[in-house]
């Protein structure tokens, strides 16, 4: 079997929930406001986020979304330009992880596009973030997570896609 290709070991049921405070360091986590600390130490929390998503969107852009459509539909396919939004955030009992569902607008239709992922653990115990699975899986991205100016930020470390329990990294 190519070492591209992992077996998942754990049950998602039995991985705790992500542990912020751990996976970004002692230190890191102190430069953060407390308010940030609160929020995040807390994944039983829900809280829902207001604001504008603005999305910037080119040719190759948008035939990206429409292939990976049947992964969980991780973009949007909209044109460029500012859309109101809101962020749900809330806990998923199936994975112990952390729901991000992300709303979000447009002024020519009155269905607005929601694109929900799972910010939870992986079986070597680093940050994932997948979406929800589509016909054909799911794709997703491992997190590194640091501290800028006192806020938490997320970059990703590298995609995958996954059916059921196969995890293929996508070298991009």
């Amino acid at each position: 079997m190519s070492a591209a290709i992992k077996f998942l070991e754990q049950s998602l049921q039995e991985r705790p929930a992500p542990d912020f405070a751990k996976l970004m360091g002692a230190q890191s986590w102190a430069n953060l406001h407390p308010a940030i600390r609160r929020r995040f130490s807390n994944h039983k929390l829900r809280v829902r986020y207001l604001s504008d998503m603005h999305i910037h969107s080119n040719f190759i852009g948008t035939i990206f979304a429409i292939l990976t459509a049947p992964f969980g539909c991780p973009f949007p396919w909209v044109k460029s330009g500012e859309y109101p939004a809101h962020v749900d955030v809330y806990p998923d009992t199936k994975t112990n992880g952390v729901v991000w569902r992300r709303t979000f607008h447009r002024k020519y239709s009155k269905k607005p596009i929601q694109i929900d992922s799972i910010k939870r653990l992986a079986a070597n115990g680093r940050l994932i973030e997948c979406v929800r699975c589509g016909v054909f899986g799911g794709i997703g991205m491992e997190l590194a997570l640091f501290e800028k100016g006192g806020t938490l930020c997320f970059a990703s470390r590298g995609y995958f896609l996954r059916w059921g329990r196969v995890h293929i990294p996508i070298p991009i």
